[in-house]
């Protein structure tokens, strides 16, 4: 299994429930959501590379700029329903966080770039975020 296994080209933009439906794996939903409640981002499947995939929870802990702390994390496997796809990477060397989908709800779906900027606690900025259209 390569770094890309899954690649699709569409001649338009793909709506947010078109997009859901596309993250939608074995009849899991794989992509990240956000909280707007509990301000807690809850990514289920995390691959840091070298085959080591993790499950997150993280707390937004400022707005200006906006960054989220750590809450909770766990290994995974592929045996694991969220270890199936991982949607999410980090990279070890950059210390960066990209995550390719987040719902937020109602309909609304945004990609994110965070970057770590503290390790105790662990800490992540949002340093890029977008809109599906």
């Amino acid at each position: 299994k390569g770094l890309i296994d899954d690649l699709r080209i569409y001649s338009r933009a793909l709506s947010a429930e078109e997009v859901r439906t596309l993250s939608d794996v074995d009849g899991q939903e794989h992509y990240v959501t956000f909280n707007v409640f509990t301000n807690t981002l809850h990514i289920p499947t995390v691959d840091v590379g070298g085959g080591q995939l993790y499950w997150a929870d993280l707390a937004l802990v400022g707005v200006d700029p906006i960054a989220f702390q750590l809450t909770d994390l766990g290994e995974t496997t592929n045996e694991d329903g969220a270890g199936q796809e991982a949607f999410v990477t980090f990279n070890v060397f950059t210390n960066a966080l990209h995550i390719p989908t987040v719902d937020v709800g109602g309909g609304q779906l945004y990609w994110a770039d965070l970057t770590l900027v503290g390790v105790d606690p662990i800490v992540f900025e949002l340093v890029g975020l977008g809109e599906f259209q």
